[in-house]
């Protein structure tokens, strides 16, 4: 019984890590998720920022669009994105957060699946990659793959 329970638990984790990818920054550990919610007309993008740590992490970031969807197509390799929300309007002001030992936030962005897809895109399974604006550079973070329909 613990085998068969500790083997469907096993399964349910791959298939929901099969749609976030978690990476290193400096000592946070840093999971990216997209979904599409409210019946299916927005895509929320979220960023969770780790810290494992005992000690409290100050990171600054972008104050105004501190995350932002980047869609891809789902076939080909990395290429250019096919809608990127970085091209928004967002100021290049920051702000510190910091983020307690052994604890974590979570950033998130909506956007409109219909802005997203536009005139030009099809209705169908991208994937998408979250960009994490921080006072010193970009870090994109892959964030799964969505179904996204008019």
């Amino acid at each position: 019984m613990r085998l068969t329970t500790a083997l469907v638990c096993a399964l349910a984790l791959s298939r929901a890590s099969a749609q976030s990818t978690t990476v290193p920054l400096g000592d946070l550990r840093v999971t990216a998720l997209a979904r599409t919610a409210d019946s299916g007309r927005v895509l929320r993008t979220s960023v969770t920022l780790a810290n494992p740590e005992k000690e409290s992490v100050k990171l600054e970031i972008a104050a105004d669009c501190p995350v932002v969807a980047r869609v891809y197509e789902t076939r080909g390799g990395r290429g250019t994105p096919v809608w990127d929300g970085s091209l928004s309007l967002c100021f290049d002001m920051s702000r510190n957060v910091q983020i307690a030992g052994r604890s974590s936030i979570t950033l998130s962005r909506v956007d409109s699946v219909a802005h997203i897809l536009g005139d030009s895109l099809s209705p169908g399974r991208y994937r998408i990659e979250a960009l994490l604006r921080l006072s010193r550079g970009r870090r994109n973070i892959p964030a799964g793959t969505a179904v996204l329909r008019r």
